[in-house]
């Protein structure tokens, strides 16, 4: 009650010698007044262990006003928390401490510098019952640095200056080993049904690239079933064209091409190309051919190849060819075969004249 008097005294007193803070060039702040802080430990039942906390305070008045920490006020401040924590738990305070300390802080002009001070605590934390793991909170509250945080700021929502200690209770060490293999237990479990997933996924993937290729397939030879369906009589065509051009391609480039009427001849000088070999005196007949229709039958369209000049064997000379038509022949097409070449016929109705080529 004494000490709560002298404090009230000196609170009022030092209200009242409000400092400026100062200039300072940094670019950061220190991580003044920032409640709640958080802590965890672990503990063993009826096996007390020690927590300690520390944080940096620095009593603001509004602008650059504030409250310097004297050693005065800080031996007043070293005053041990106000612990409060569940009935299974027994807390006790171990030390307390308030050290004056220069922090930097923001201010409307940038940062600057000021006497705040270092509030270090150390508590010793005992579990008494526990059944299982269990996480359980013990709370360190300061209430002198909140009278003084709700004097300088009454208008500003301040957080009250607490300390929260997360303790992890277990019954024993064996229990606490038990939880570990646990946990690793489940965490293998987990790996193995992440990599039991993964290869599932590689192998529907390599499923479904397999269907795909199958389906593609199948595409390929329905597609390649239906070009052969409509290319197969294309081809045929094509080849009864290409058998029927080769077998008729006499008809289509002879070797020599002849109109006339029926009742006709003509006479072509050296119309055919000449033989190798061949011995003939002048005007000897070489070779006669009667011309076909183009099923076969012979007609009466007289061909013959005869020597314009005496042929030696060191010499080759172009026949002359002679052809005649009668006049009961049928109009239309006739080719004659010599050995010397083709004579394609065509007979045309005309005059019946003679005509010499």
């Amino acid at each position: 009650m004494i000490r709560g008097c002298k404090f009230a005294k000196w609170l009022v007193l030092a209200l009242a010698t409000t400092r400026t803070v100062a200039g300072q060039s940094r670019t950061t702040a220190d991580p003044v007044n920032d409640f709640p802080i958080s802590l965890d430990a672990e503990a063993f039942v009826n096996r007390p262990v020690r927590v300690s906390a520390h944080f940096l305070i620095y009593f603001g008045a509004g602008g650059d006003k504030y409250l310097p920490v004297s050693n005065e006020l800080a031996t007043i401040l070293s005053a041990d928390p106000v612990a409060r924590s569940p009935a299974t738990m027994r807390v006790r305070t171990v030390r307390t401490t308030c050290t004056p300390t220069e922090v930097v802080v923001p201010t409307v002009d940038g940062f600057a510098t000021a006497t705040g001070a270092m509030v270090e605590t150390e508590v010793e934390v005992t579990p008494l019952v526990a059944r299982g793991p269990t996480t359980r909170r013990v709370t360190l509250s300061f209430p002198l640095l909140d009278t003084i945080f709700g004097r300088l700021s009454r208008q500003l929502a301040v957080a009250k200056a607490e300390v929260h200690i997360d303790v992890r209770v277990w019954a024993s060490e064996r229990t606490k080993e038990n939880a570990r293999l646990e946990a690793e237990r489940r965490e293998q479990e987990q790996r193995q049904q992440e990599e039991a997933a993964r290869r599932e996924g590689e192998i529907k993937a390599e499923q479904d690239v397999m269907q795909e290729q199958r389906e593609q397939d199948a595409r390929d030879r329905v597609l390649w079933q239906e070009r052969k369906r409509i290319a197969t009589p294309i081809a045929f065509a094509l080849l009864v064209v290409i058998v029927g051009v080769f077998l008729k391609r006499h008809w289509i480039w002879p070797d020599l091409w002849v109109e006339l009427g029926r009742g006709q001849f003509k006479h072509l000088r050296s119309a055919l190309p000449g033989q190798p070999g061949q011995i003939a005196e002048a005007g000897t007949i070489l070779f006669t051919a009667w011309a076909r229709s183009p099923l076969g039958r012979r007609h009466r369209i007289k061909v013959e190849t005869f020597a314009p000049e005496a042929i030696t064997a060191y010499r080759t000379v172009k026949p002359d060819v002679f052809v005649s038509t009668a006049k009961s022949i049928y109009l239309g097409h006739y080719l004659a075969e010599l050995p010397n070449g083709v004579v394609h016929i065509k007979v045309k109705n005309q005059d019946s004249i003679s005509i010499v080529g």
